[in-house]
């Protein structure tokens, strides 16, 4: 019976059907919908998923590991033009970074920061926008406003002793009212501070404070974005050395 089946088989598909089918496997990754980009070495689209650098998808479906596999044992011929096509995906990730880098660089460099609008802060979770003023300027009120504290809170004490209390208490409400402006200066004053030591980071493009938290610090240069960045210059130097060194 099972013979039999066979002799089917081979009149139907031929006697070579196995060998085929084998073939067809082992190159499946050449399928349309398979990754190349991950086919050489990973997909870019992919590590930088929901980052400011990747506001697209790849153009391809399919980023099984199984088809790595395949490629590295058997896609020598197609090895040049994969790695052609992820040579200008990377040089094009690039592109646009450095375009986005000189914008960032154009902010820091801005002569006049009374004209200087805005600038988006770094701290991502506040997602608030810091308004540039004067230092020297913010400096003088907070010291108008604590030199107005110290004079306000002397004149409770005096009149708690005169047993005035009600002109004590609007007395109260005042200095909640300076403190709460004061804190407000502070705040400014630190943007101001915090935008001093904002520098462009030569790997990603993004606004870094160097001189801030190191918290934050290991949070930037352990992100998807930077360390996105670092795999796509040294992926893309090695296929620069490969493909157009001479």
């Amino acid at each position: 019976m099972a013979d039999r089946a066979r002799l089917l088989l081979d009149e139907l598909m031929g006697k070579d059907r196995d060998s085929i089918h084998k073939i067809t496997e082992e190159y499946s990754f050449n399928n349309t919908n398979i990754c190349k980009y991950n086919l050489v070495s990973f997909c870019p689209f992919n590590i930088l998923k929901n980052t400011k650098a990747c506001s697209n998808t790849c153009k391809y479906t399919n980023h099984e590991e199984y088809y790595v596999s395949l490629y590295n044992k058997n896609g020598e011929k197609y090895r040049k033009k994969y790695e052609m096509e992820m040579l200008n995906l990377l040089k094009e990730f690039i592109f646009n970074m450095e375009i986005r880098k000189s914008k960032n660089q154009d902010i820091l460099d801005e002569k006049n920061v009374n004209n200087y609008k805005s600038y988006e802060s770094s701290n991502k979770s506040n997602n608030q926008t810091i308004n540039v003023e004067n230092v020297c300027d913010l400096k003088e009120r907070i010291s108008i406003a604590e030199k107005k504290m110290s004079e306000v809170l002397v004149n409770v004490k005096n009149l708690f002793m005169v047993n005035k209390v009600s002109e004590a208490y609007e007395c109260l409400l005042f200095l909640d009212k300076i403190k709460f402006d004061s804190e407000k200066l502070y705040e400014k004053l630190d943007s101001n501070e915090q935008r001093k030591n904002l520098s462009v980071c030569e790997i990603c493009g993004a606004l870094i404070n160097m001189k801030g938290i190191q918290s934050r610090l290991n949070n930037h240069f352990n992100g998807r974005m930077h360390k996105g960045f670092v795999k796509i210059r040294n992926v893309l130097a090695d296929l620069l050395i490969k493909y157009e060194s001479n």
